[in-house]
C-alpha cells in the first residue's frame, strides 16, 4: 500500500510541476519591483512565473505564456504601477476584455475568475 502511495505523491508533484496558472509581465516599463511583489503575493497559491526578458514587448509576452500553457497574463506597468493596478489577460480567450483590477483586490479577483 505505501509503494502506491508514493507513486501517488510522485503524479501529484509532477502535476504541480506542469500546471502553470500566471505569468507577471510588463505592459510599459520594467516594473521589476512590482512584479517581484506580485509574484510573492500569487507564489503560495498559484503557479507562476515573471517573464524572463529585460526585453517588454506585449506579443513576445502573449507568445510565451501560451507557449508555456499559462492560463493567465498579468500586466503591469509604469501607468498601472503609479495607480496600484494590473491587468488580467485571460489566455484562453484572447477576445475576452482585459481585467483591469486593483492590486490590494487582486487575489479576491482572482479566486472569483480562476478555473
Amino acid at each position: 500500500m505505501a509503494v502506491i502511495e508514493k507513486i501517488e505523491d510522485s503524479k501529484n508533484i509532477i502535476e504541480n510541476l506542469e500546471k502553470r496558472d500566471f505569468l507577471i509581465g510588463s505592459g510599459y516599463g520594467q516594473c521589476i519591483e512590482t512584479r517581484m511583489k506580485l509574484h510573492k503575493m500569487l507564489s503560495s497559491e498559484y503557479s507562476c512565473e515573471i517573464y524572463p526578458s529585460n526585453r517588454i514587448n506585449f506579443n513576445d509576452q502573449i507568445n510565451y505564456a501560451k507557449k508555456s500553457n499559462y492560463k493567465f497574463l498579468i500586466l503591469t506597468g509604469e501607468k498601472e504601477e503609479k495607480e496600484d493596478l494590473i491587468k488580467l489577460v485571460d489566455l484562453s480567450d484572447m477576445n475576452k476584455e482585459k481585467r483591469i483590477i486593483s492590486v490590494c483586490e487582486m487575489m479576491n479577483e482572482i479566486k472569483k475568475i480562476y478555473k
